[in-house]
């Protein structure tokens, strides 16, 4: 059985003890300066609570008072950590409107903080969430970019800033779970194949399999739920030395889920272990040249710019046409068909072409 331990609301300076102790001796402040060696002006700081105890005066009081060092240290620690304590309570209190931008109710949901409904407790629960000790604190470690986990990544002028970072820090918490083998950039590349015939064979039950191959290269994949007001299918970064992908499966697209994870993919086999990659609007960090390198690089592998020229000779608004094509070339009906929606070549309205289209049945 777990013990709750009481916290006091208010902080008693030990200050306040040794003036009682010092009365009931019948022992002046001077007095006790003279037999402690220490100054009179420094005794009376600490009976009007404007200094501390020193271990030095608590050695020194012991032998004096006949009170144990550890009596006065005590006195001294419980009031320091009081005192921490209110004042981390009044960030809390100061943090209401804070918490309040986040999609806590979601995060409850997914069971990634405790259910409350006072605002400074979903505070505490977010600081605890993100390790963080005061909303400057997040702001300057998660949206500003300054710890690791975010480096290079400024959300500051995102208004989606909230929702963002969270969906982030919990891909983060996710990846420290890991126990990995050492990321092999070769291992990796050589599976990339692999992965387009898993991405090609369709069906709902391949995300494990996908998982255990990445895993083997060292490279981290996760599925984490997408939040609202975090319009994020993918990110890629690198957490001790360790390349981690985190995928949202949002809208459960298949087309897009593959094409967000090769998108990643780019990112970590071109772009080096500085680059914090958002499938995002552009944010400050945001990288042109490096986001359309990764989107060419991955429709390489899933439609390449040659494979769709050949499919627009063909009659392409077939079923048929596209089902036959996609084992042509290796890829899936869904890849060719969004490639098509997004060219502006059929509608999004055309239910022939919509029932190639696979959704993702993945648990994040």
């Amino acid at each position: 059985m777990s013990e709750t331990r009481y916290i006091p609301d208010n902080a008693i300076h030990p200050g306040e003890t040794l003036r009682e102790v010092l009365e009931e001796k019948g022992m002046s402040n001077k007095e006790l300066a003279l037999r402690t060696g220490k100054p009179e002006q420094t005794i009376s700081k600490v009976v009007q609570g404007k200094s501390s105890i020193t271990t030095s005066m608590a050695i020194a009081f012991e032998k004096v008072l006949e009170l144990p060092v550890n009596f006065w240290m005590n006195l001294q620690r419980d009031y320091d950590e009081t005192l921490a304590r209110i004042s981390y309570d009044e960030r809390c209190k100061a943090a209401e409107d804070w918490a309040r931008a986040f999609p806590y109710k979601e995060m409850v949901k997914w069971e990634w903080v405790p259910k409350t409904s006072k605002a400074a407790e979903k505070a505490r629960h977010l600081f605890n969430f993100f390790k963080v000790s005061s909303e400057e604190a997040w702001k300057k470690g998660y949206v500003e970019g300054g710890l690791r986990a975010a480096y290079r990544l400024d959300l500051a002028h995102n208004t989606k800033k909230h929702a963002i970072t969270a969906w982030l820090r919990k891909g983060e918490i996710l990846a420290a779970e890991q126990s990995l083998p050492q990321y092999d950039e070769k291992k990796l590349k050589a599976l990339l194949p692999l992965l387009k015939n898993i991405m090609a064979r369709g069906g709902s039950n391949f995300f494990e399999e996908l998982k255990g191959l990445c895993n083997d290269a060292g490279l981290c994949i996760l599925l984490v739920p997408s939040l609202p007001g975090a319009p994020i299918h993918g990110s890629s970064r690198w957490l001790k030395d360790v390349p981690v992908i985190q995928l949202s499966v949002r809208y459960r697209k298949y087309d897009r889920f593959w094409f967000t994870l090769f998108h990643e993919l780019a990112h970590i086999l071109l772009h080096g272990s500085t680059y914090v990659s958002l499938e995002l609007e552009k944010y400050n960090s945001y990288d042109e040249k490096k986001e359309i390198e990764a989107n060419e690089w991955a429709a390489e592998w899933l439609l390449s710019d040659a494979e769709f020229e050949q499919l627009k000779t063909l009659n392409y608004k077939s079923p048929n046409t596209i089902n036959s094509f996609a084992k042509k070339v290796n890829t899936h009906p869904s890849v060719i068909v969004g490639s098509l929606q997004r060219e502006d070549l059929v509608g999004y309205d055309d239910w022939k072409l919509n029932s190639l289209l696979t959704k993702l049945h993945l648990e994040s």
